[in-house]
């Protein structure tokens, strides 16, 4: 009786360690800081990720993206890459040199894809917006350097109230 009594406090031990690696094929969803990379000639008052809010981005220059990092946009493991999300920004107006408003701000959107590669620990989801009007999606573990290198500094100016162009290079 001892010997079955000991046999099946083990098996039971044996069956409590195992059940979570035999349960493991479902991960708990994510929560991910979006950030925002601006590489449009115009400021980015806010934007949002399947609704998730992202903030305001600045224009991106040398190794600076723009944008800070706000909370959060779910990622669920379970669920397959990849995937269309709908991102919605305003632009913000834009002052001539009297002051005076010479660009309302704008409400642009786009379909945008995530696809991978998942990093093992992800932690952000980058919002890259290119000089196209286009928008690229990234999954990150870490802020990443902008994907175009804009130096605004010897951009020249437009005839909108002092604003830098994008180079040639990049439009």
């Amino acid at each position: 009786m001892k010997l079955r009594t000991a046999h099946l406090a083990r098996s039971l031990l044996l069956l409590s360690l195992l059940t979570p690696a035999l349960a493991g094929c479902k991960e708990d969803p994510v929560m991910l800081g979006v950030v925002g990379y601006n590489y449009t000639d115009r400021y980015i008052d806010r934007f949002s990720v399947d609704g998730a809010g992202g903030g305001n981005v600045n224009k991106s220059h040398g190794d600076s993206g723009g944008g800070s990092t706000v909370c959060c946009a779910v990622y669920d493991p379970n669920y397959p890459l990849p995937v269309e999300m709908r991102v919605e920004w305003m632009f913000g107006y834009q002052r001539g040199p009297d002051g005076r408003i010479v660009v309302p701000d704008e409400h642009h959107e786009a379909i945008a894809v995530l696809d991978g590669p998942v990093p093992e620990d992800p932690a952000y989801l980058e919002v890259h917006f290119m000089p196209d009007g286009s928008v690229q999606l990234r999954m990150t573990a870490d802020h990443s350097p902008p994907m175009l290198q804009i130096d605004r500094s010897d951009a020249p100016q437009s005839a909108l109230g002092g604003q830098p162009a994008l180079p040639e290079s990049v439009r």
